[in-house]
């Protein structure tokens, strides 16, 4: 593999296992192949490793491209909150605990994929191409 493009995709395949089908240079790396977090971070240190592209830029803005690493505080105190509430009610009859450990659920499963769903308008797009760019550019653009 001689071209730049081909080297990325292929490190997307085989360190990231991103399905080769998915990759093309629209496919943005947060939406379309779900680089977050480490997956983000190691691909881009790898990108540095391999061809010398200076990633400062990126780096400074890391928080456009990507998620946080860590869950939201919100979500996980309200999810602490709650546990607390079941475990209370586990004293009382067996069917008003089924049933609010089922709202219990619905409650965070709409909470993650609202937060989710916000998270991914608010990032910007990262494609194959914009690093291939970037590497044929030695620097991340300012």
């Amino acid at each position: 593999m001689d071209s730049t493009e081909a080297q990325i995709r292929e490190l997307l395949v085989k360190t990231f296992h991103v399905s080769e089908r998915k990759l093309a240079p629209t496919s943005r790396l947060f939406h379309d192949l779900g680089l977050d977090g480490d997956d983000a971070v190691e691909f881009f240190d790898a990108v540095e490793k391999r061809f010398g592209t200076d990633l400062t830029t990126l780096y400074r803005g890391w928080r456009e491209y990507f998620g946080p690493e860590t869950p939201n505080p919100w979500l996980a105190a309200m999810f602490g909150i709650l546990v607390a509430i079941v475990t209370s009610l586990a004293k009382r009859v067996a069917s008003v605990i089924v049933a609010f450990e089922f709202a219990l659920l619905i409650g965070l499963v709409t909470i993650m994929v609202w937060d989710g769903h916000r998270l991914s308008r608010r990032i910007k797009p990262i494609t194959v191409g914009d690093v291939v760019s970037a590497v044929e550019h030695g620097a991340w653009p300012a």
